[in-house]
C-alpha cells in the first residue's frame, strides 16, 4: 500500500482553511456562547521533540490544525515527521472528526496513514472522551492495514488529569497484537501561558522496551481563557480547541512507540509485525537471538533502575490485572492507581510552613500531588531557606574540608572502585577501609 502526498495535501488544505475560519469565528470567539461550540475557534499547535529507545535516536515534529464544522462538529488535521532508530525517516497525517458537548463528552473517528522507509501503513479507529471535573477520561479502539500490521485490532483507555491552569499529568494502557500490553505517560507543564510555550516528558512501555520523549508544544489560539492570566488553560484548550496530535495520543498503538518499534525492525533486521526478520546467521543465531543471549534489551538495567527510581517517588500497588507482571509497565500502573486513589494522601495534604517547598510554583504543583511518603513528603516539608542558608553551604564546606575530600577519595579508590574491578574479574577485590 501507499500513500503519495495524499496526507501532506490534505494537511497543507488544513492550514489554507484555517484562516477564513479563524476570520468567520472572530465574532463569536471570546463569548460565553461560544464556549458550547464543539470547537470555539479554529487553532493551531506544533510539538518538536526528541528522545529515544532501545534501538537508537527519535526525534521529529508534530503539527496540528483544528477547525469548527458548525456548532457541534469539529475536524483536526495531525500530521508528523522525522527519524527512527537513528536513521529510518518517517511523515505522516491523521484525521479526526468528531461531535463534542465541551462539558460532558466527545465522539469521533479517526483516520491515520503512516510512511516509514517506504512501508506504509493505515487505520480507523473510533474515539470517545468523557469530563467529570478535572479529569478526562479517554479511549480508544480500532484496526491496522499495511506493511508493517495488516488487520489487526488495537485498544487504548486513559485519563489526564490538569491540575491549575497549566499542569496537565496523563497516562494510559493499550493492547495490539504486535505489542501487546503496553502503557504511556505524560507530563506536560505551560512556562509561558501568554506565549501559549509548553514543555513536555512522555514514555511509552510494552513488553519489549520503551521510549523516552522530551520536548516543546505551542500553541497558537486567540480564545478568552476564565484564568488569572486571562489566557485560556490547559484544560480549556484540550476541551474547547484541539484534540491531542493523533501520533502522541496512543504512541504504543498507532504512534511514536510503533514508529520506533517499525522502525528498529527495518533497522537491525529484528521482525515486528508484517516486517519479516533478517536472515539467520550462519551460528544459527539471529539478531534478536543474540541480542538475548547478549542478557537482552540494552535498557534493561535502565528499566530497573527508572523501577527503582518511580517507587521511590511514587509507591506502587497492585492493580489486580495481568500488567502487575510486565517489567515497569505494572510498576507505572500501581503507581498511577496509587497517585489517582481518593485514599491517598498527598503531600499538598499535609500541613507544611509558607516557606516550604511544597508551595513553590512548579516544583510544588508537582510534589504537592504525589503521595505523602518517602522522598516527595521529606521534599515537600523542607524550608528553602533553610535549604539556601544552611543545608546548601554546609554541604559545600564538608565537601571542601581537606580531611573529607582525603577519606572521600581513600574509600573510592581502594573500596570503591577495588569492588568494582575484583567484581569484573572474578577476583578478590581490594579491602575497603570502611571494613578495616
Amino acid at each position: 500500500m501507499r500513500f503519495p502526498q495524499f496526507w501532506t495535501s490534505a494537511a497543507v488544505g488544513a492550514l489554507m482553511l484555517a484562516a477564513p475560519w479563524s476570520v468567520a469565528q472572530e465574532a463569536v470567539g471570546g463569548d460565553d456562547a461560544s464556549r458550547a461550540f464543539a470547537v470555539a475557534e479554529s487553532s493551531f499547535r506544533v510539538d518538536v521533540f526528541g528522545g529515544g529507545d532501545e534501538d537508537g535516536g527519535f526525534w521529529g515534529g508534530a503539527p496540528s490544525v483544528t477547525v469548527p464544522l458548525g456548532e457541534s462538529l469539529g475536524l483536526q488535521i495531525d500530521g508528523i515527521a522525522g527519524s527512527a532508530a537513528d536513521s529510518i525517516t518517517f511523515y505522516g497525517g491523521a484525521a479526526q472528526l468528531f461531535y463534542r458537548d465541551p462539558q460532558n463528552f466527545l465522539v469521533g473517528v479517526a483516520a491515520l496513514g503512516l510512511v516509514a522507509d517506504d512501508e506504509s501503513q493505515f487505520s480507523i479507529s473510533a474515539i470517545a472522551e468523557y469530563y467529570v471535573d478535572n479529569v478526562t477520561l479517554e479511549a480508544m479502539a480500532g484496526g491496522q492495514f499495511g506493511d508493517i500490521s495488516d488487520g489487526t485490532a488495537f485498544g487504548r483507555v486513559g485519563l489526564a488529569v490538569y491540575g491549575g491552569e497549566n499542569l496537565r499529568l496523563a497516562g494510559g494502557v493499550s493492547y495490539s497484537e504486535e505489542a501487546k500490553l503496553g502503557a504511556d505517560v505524560e507530563l506536560e507543564y505551560r512556562l509561558f501561558p501568554e506565549a501559549g510555550l509548553s514543555v513536555f516528558a512522555s514514555g511509552a512501555f510494552d513488553q519489549d522496551g520503551e521510549l523516552g520523549l522530551a520536548g516543546l508544544r505551542l500553541y497558537l489560539n486567540g480564545m478568552a481563557g476564565q484564568t488569572e492570566s486571562g489566557v485560556p488553560s490547559l484544560m480549556e484548550i484540550d476541551r474547547h480547541l484541539g484534540r491531542r496530535n493523533l501520533f502522541l495520543a496512543a504512541p504504543t498503538v498507532t504512534g511514536t512507540r510503533f514508529i520506533a518499534q517499525a522502525a528498529g525492525a527495518l533497522s537491525n533486521g529484528g521482525g515486528f509485525g508484517e516486517i519479516a526478520p533478517a536472515p539467520v546467521a550462519s551460528n544459527g543465531l539471529s539478531g534478536n537471538a543474540l541480542a538475548a543471549s547478549a542478557g537482552g534489551t540494552p535498557l534493561s538495567g535502565l528499566t530497573d533502575a527508572l523501577t527503582g527510581v518511580l517507587n521511590g517517588l511514587v509507591p506502587t500497588t497492585d492493580t489486580g490485572t495481568a500488567l502487575d507482571e510486565v517489567p515497569l509497565v505494572g510498576d507505572v500502573a500501581g503507581a498511577v492507581m496509587n497517585l489517582l486513589s481518593p485514599d491517598t494522601v498527598r503531600v499538598n495534604d499535609l500541613p507544611v510552613q509558607d516557606g516550604a517547598i511544597a508551595n513553590i510554583p512548579l516544583i510544588g504543583d508537582v510534589i504537592g500531588l504525589l503521595p505523602a511518603q518517602g522522598l516527595p513528603a521529606l521534599l515537600g516539608s523542607l524550608q528553602t531557606e533553610a535549604v539556601l542558608t544552611q543545608l546548601a553551604p554546609g554541604l559545600v564546606q564538608g565537601l571542601l574540608d581537606p580531611a573529607n575530600l582525603a577519606e572521600i577519595g581513600t574509600n573510592l579508590l581502594t573500596g570503591t572502585l577495588g569492588n568494582l574491578v575484583g567484581g569484573l574479574t572474578g577476583e578478590v577485590p581490594l579491602p575497603s577501609p570502611l571494613s578495616l
